[in-house]
């Protein structure tokens, strides 16, 4: 039996049947498909295409930029106008009122303070602080403002605890022995005479132990001896001297052990009395070895 054959495909090569010969036309689109059967490749696939700007988006960006140059223009026109107002003659400091003082004039606090013709805006209060308590007797001080052209300083001052007589001037000095102001006390005050003659002047500083020990040690002798009008003297050499109108020099040095040294000299004091002797001096510098001549 005879099989029968069909012709040929002339448009196709011999081979097996739907396989694509190489080098034909059909193998490049084949390739082309990324080798599916029955797709095309696009010629315009691989293009891409401008992606068309949105209206919205520019109006916003002029939006902002518009805001901004509107705020920069309100800030540099307010700075301009508080520039203005601050530099203006009327807030100038015309008035300076003083309160808190008795050792220190209001002349001398202004005078440091320096706060005339300024600006009310400029003033660095802290900075005047700080000039203020380089002043020996101020030991704190506030600034207020008051518009428009006021400035207030309050002061606290440090307390005097006795007279540091040097020559003829006297030197109010408190309990650290710093000295104070060269003026008379406002209230009575014990005296201390110095015996060294060191040149002093308000912000020097003298024996704080012989200022800290007159307060109390004017007490002791009046308990144990009576009232009197005594005067302290500080030299160098022996320290605390008491100069008594009635009876012998007191020499006490420190104040170190002062009840221990009054009592000793009220024992001296005793027995001089009871003896019916006399002493010019008696020292009770040296612990348990006091003496009198």
């Amino acid at each position: 039996m005879s099989r029968s054959r069909y012709p040929k495909d002339p448009g196709r090569p011999s081979g097996r049947p739907g396989r694509v010969a190489r080098g034909s036309p059909r193998s490049a689109q084949h390739r082309a498909n990324g080798g599916r059967p029955g797709t095309r490749a696009s010629a315009s696939s691989d293009v891409k295409r401008p992606r068309a700007a949105r209206p919205g988006v520019t109006a916003r960006v002029l939006l902002t930029l518009l805001s901004k140059l509107v705020g920069l223009s309100i800030l540099m026109a307010a700075s301009a106008a508080l520039y203005d107002l601050a530099s203006s003659p009327i807030f100038q400091v015309s008035h300076v009122s003083v309160s808190g003082n008795r050792l220190l004039t209001d002349d001398e606090i202004e005078a440091v303070a320096s706060a005339g013709g300024l600006n009310l805006f400029w003033v660095r209060r802290a900075e005047f602080r700080r000039r203020l308590r380089l002043l020996p007797p101020v030991e704190s001080a506030d600034i207020s403002l008051e518009l428009p052209d006021r400035l207030h300083v309050k002061v606290r001052e440090r307390e005097p605890a006795a007279i540091w007589q040097a020559g003829d001037t006297p030197f109010l000095v408190d309990h650290s022995g710093l000295v104070l102001a060269a003026r008379p006390p406002e209230q009575p005050l014990s005296i201390i005479r110095d015996m060294t003659n060191q040149p002093l002047m308000p912000g020097s500083r003298v024996d704080a132990d012989a200022v800290h020990s007159v307060a109390s040690l004017d007490a002791l002798l009046t308990r144990a001896i009576g009232p009197q009008a005594r005067r302290y003297e500080f030299t160098a050499e022996s320290g605390l001297n008491v100069v008594q109108p009635n009876g012998p020099r007191l020499v006490l040095g420190n104040g170190d052990d002062l009840e221990w040294k009054v009592s000793a000299i009220q024992s001296i004091l005793r027995y001089l009395e009871s003896s019916r002797a006399s002493a010019q001096l008696i020292d009770a510098r040296f612990g348990d070895r006091p003496y009198f001549r």
